[in-house]
């Protein structure tokens, strides 16, 4: 899996480097990275979301979006656009085996963000 954050879309090889497909571009923004749970893919998109695909590449949600920050002046560094409960800028992210999800944010100082499985 490749993030093709230019193209909004993933380009998909094997371990031998043989393309096998491509998807996303008619609904991811900004991929940065992946990393799966289960069946599931998560996608953090610099473009203030993280969006979550099932086993056949298709989104089955979207959560924190924040797309109306990313074009205001001082995107993404500017502290004051900061929300606690909406995403900046992510763009790493982890997945415990109990589904709570880890993302880091590219912004000035950095954050840290834990999503809770409830």
């Amino acid at each position: 899996y490749i993030a093709d954050r230019g193209n909004k879309r993933v380009r998909v090889y094997d371990l031998d480097g043989t393309y096998r497909r491509v998807f996303g571009a008619d609904f991811l923004t900004s991929p940065c990275c992946f990393t799966s749970l289960g069946e599931h893919l998560y996608v953090p998109e610099l473009r203030a979301r993280l969006t979550i695909l099932d086993g056949d590449d298709h989104p089955v949600a979207t959560i924190a979006a924040n797309e109306a920050v990313c074009d205001k002046p001082g995107w993404p560094n500017e502290r004051s656009m900061i929300e606690p409960s909406k995403l900046n800028s992510p763009h790493g992210i982890a997945v415990d085996r109990q589904g709570n999800i880890y993302m880091v944010e590219w912004i000035t100082g950095g954050r840290i963000t834990k999503l809770a499985k409830a």
